[in-house]
C-alpha cells in the first residue's frame, strides 16, 4: 500500500517542465519508467564514488523521494529493462566476463532482499553483454535478446548475438551466435524487437576515400522466438552516403559520422526506425593520408525508417523513409536516447553537440510524425536556467507514455556527482527551458544489399544466477531546481545552496 499510495499522489502532482536535483550519485546512469505504471522510474548507476570501489545502485522514484538501493560492487551496468516487476540488467565485470542479472522491483526496494547475477557469460565468449531487450511469449515464458563483444581489440571487435529463455523458478537457458560485420570499422551498437522480429543494428564507420565500401547501416533480423533455430541468416546493408561526382571516391557526405553511435527504435508492427549523425562535405580535397584537411558543412539528425514485414515471404527489407534535421551547430557528438511515442506518433532524441562557439550541450528533439510524414520543422528543447554546458550532463531518456519525456543525469559536482532529471512535455516551453525551430529535409532511399551470415549458433547451456544480498538503502528527497507548474504555468527558478 505504501508504494501506491506515494507514488500515485506524486504522480498526480508533477510538474510540466521540472528540473530535479538530489543527493544519490549520479555517473553512468540509466533510466526506464515502470510499465503500467506512470510517474514511477527506475535508474541504474555504476560509479566510484564516494568510495574508490565500483558501486551498483538501483533507484525507484515518483520524483518526490529516491530508494537509493547498492546492490553490488565491481560490476558496469551498460543497460536494464523492466517486465512486469522484474528488472534485468546486463554489462560486465572487472574480470572482463559479461554478466546477467535481475531483481523483483518491490522485494529489492521494500523488503531488504538482494540481486541474482550470473557473471559467467565469458565461457560462451560473451566479454560484455551491452544490450538487451526482455519480452515473454504466450506461455508467460521469458526471452532475453542481446549482444556483446567477444573480443576487445580496438578496430576490430567482433560481435555476438545472445538468447535467452526460460523462467526464473524452473531455470534459464542461454546461448550465442556470432553477428556478420561485412567491414573492418564496422560495430554492432543497438537492437530492437518487433512483433516477429529481434533486429540487431550496426553501422560501418565512414571510409572517405573507398567508394560503395560500407559506408552506412546494417539490419540483421532473426526470429523472434528460437533466434536462432533455422540459419543461415541474413544482413541487410543500407549505404546511406551519395556521390554527386560519379567515379570519384569521395562521398558527398559522412553517414553515419565516425564519433557517434546510430540507435534504433520500435516503431509497430514490424516497422522501426534508425536515428543517426550525417554531415556535407563543403570541399572535396585529394583523397590522401590524414583526412584532416575535410571541411564540414550543414549537420543532420537522420531517422530512417524501415519495414521488416516483406521478411515474411523471402523479400528484403524496405526503407521507408528517410529525413533529415538540419541543425544549427558544429555537429553531433552523441546520440544518448532515442524512443518512440504511439500515442503522438513523435520520435524524441537526446543528443549532445557542439555549439557554434565550441560548448558542448545537450537538446532533446521531437520529430511529429502524425501526419505519416516528417513535419516541415522539428523542436529542439534546451534546458537553459541550469543548462547542460556547465551545471550537469545528462545521460539517458525515457517516455512516461504522456507525450512527455524524462532526462537522467550528473551534476558537475566532483566528487558527488549529483543524479539530476529533467521531466518535460513534447515541445512545451518554459523559463527552465528554450525550444529551437530546425528544418527538415528528405535523403534518398536505398536498397539493402544483403549478405549471408554463415556463422551457427552454441549449444544451449544453463544460467546460474548467484544471489547477492543487499548493501545498503538510502531514502532521499528529491529537490526541485527549476519548474513549470501545470496549474498556473508560473515559472521558478529555486536555487538550493546545499547542492551547489
Amino acid at each position: 500500500m505504501l508504494i501506491v499510495y506515494m507514488a500515485g499522489q506524486s504522480a498526480l502532482g508533477q510538474s510540466i517542465g521540472t528540473l530535479y536535483n538530489t543527493d544519490a550519485t549520479g555517473m553512468n546512469s540509466i533510466i526506464r519508467q515502470i510499465p503500467g505504471y506512470p510517474g514511477r522510474y527506475i535508474t541504474a548507476t555504476s560509479h566510484s564514488f564516494p568510495s574508490s570501489a565500483l558501486e551498483n545502485h538501483f533507484i525507484y522514484t515518483d520524483f518526490t523521494y529516491l530508494y537509493d538501493v547498492k546492490v553490488a560492487e565491481g560490476l558496469f551496468i551498460k543497460d536494464f529493462e523492466i517486465v512486469d516487476r522484474l528488472v534485468f540488467f546486463c554489462g560486465y565485470n572487472l574480470s572482463n566476463s559479461g554478466f546477467l542479472g535481475w531483481f523483483n522491483i518491490d522485494s529489492l526496494f521494500f523488503n531488504g532482499v538482494g540481486v541474482h547475477v550470473d557473471a559467467t557469460l565469458s565461457s560462451l565468449g560473451l566479454l560484455s553483454l551491452d544490450d538487451i531487450e526482455v519480452y515473454k511469449d504466450a506461455g508467460n515464458r521469458i526471452h532475453i535478446a542481446g549482444f556483446g563483444p567477444d573480443n576487445l581489440v580496438p578496430g576490430s571487435m567482433s560481435y555476438l548475438a545472445f538468447e535467452a529463455k526460460g523462467d526464473l523458478a524452473t531455470g534459464m537457458q542461454y546461448r550465442v551466435q556470432k553477428l556478420l560485420q561485412i567491414a573492418m570499422y564496422a560495430d554492432i551498437v543497438d537492437i530492437a524487437v518487433t512483433d516477429n522480429y529481434v533486429v540487431y543494428l550496426g553501422r560501418m564507420k565512414s571510409q572517405e576515400c573507398l567508394q560503395h565500401f560500407c559506408m552506412g547501416v546494417s539490419l540483421q533480423p532473426f526470429p523472434k522466438f528460437g533466434m536462432f533455430d533455422n540459419p543461415p541468416f541474413y544482413l541487410h546493408y543500407f549505404e546511406t552516403v551519395t556521390y554527386s561526382m560519379p567515379g570519384t571516391v569521395m562521398s558527398d557526405n559522412e553517414d553515419p559520422v565516425k564519433i557517434t553511435l546510430p540507435k534504433i527504435v520500435f516503431q509497430s508492427g514490424d516497422t522501426v526506425a534508425v536515428c543517426s549523425h550525417r554531415r556535407d562535405f563543403s570541399s572535396i580535397p585529394p583523397c590522401i593520408f590524414p583526412y584532416n584537411s575535410l571541411v564540414y558543412s550543414n549537420t543532420y539528425l537522420a531517422l530512417r525508417r524501415f519495414d521488416l514485414s516483406p521478411l515474411l515471404i523471402n523479400n528484403p527489407i524496405v526503407m521507408i523513409s528517410a529525413d533529415g534535421v538540419k541543425l544549427n551547430n558544429n555537429g553531433v557528438n552523441s546520440i544518448d536516447g532515442f524512443e518512440y511515442d504511439p500515442v503522438s506518433k513523435t520520435y524524441v532524441v537526446l543528443h549532445s553537440h557542439e555549439t557554434p562557439s565550441y560548448l558542448k550541450e545537450y537538446a532533446v528533439a521531437c520529430l511529429d510524425y502524425s501526419s505519416g510524414y516528417a513535419p516541415a520543422y522539428v523542436q529542439s528543447d534546451y534546458q537553459v536556467t541550469y543548462n547542460t554546458y556547465s551545471y550537469w550532463e545528462p545521460h539517458g531518456l525515457c517516455l512516461n507514455g504522456n507525450s512527455a519525456y524524462v532526462v537522467c543525469g550528473h551534476k558537475y559536482n566532483p566528487p558527488l556527482y549529483d543524479l539530476m532529471f529533467w521531466s518535460n512535455q513534447f515541445n512545451n516551453p518554459g523559463s527552465c527551458n528554450r525550444l529551437q525551430f530546425n528544418k527538415t529535409t528528405n535523403f534518398p532511399r536505398i536498397d539493402p544489399k544483403v549478405e549471408k551470415n554463415e556463422q551457427m549458433p552454441t549449444t544451449w547451456s544453463n544460467l546460474y544466477f548467484q544471489y547477492i544480498d543487499q548493501y545498503s538503502i538510502h531514502v532521499r528527497p528529491a529537490l526541485i531546481l527549476c519548474t513549470r507548474s501545470s496549474s498556473n504555468n508560473n515559472d521558478t527558478a529555486i536555487e538550493n545552496n546545499n547542492h551547489q
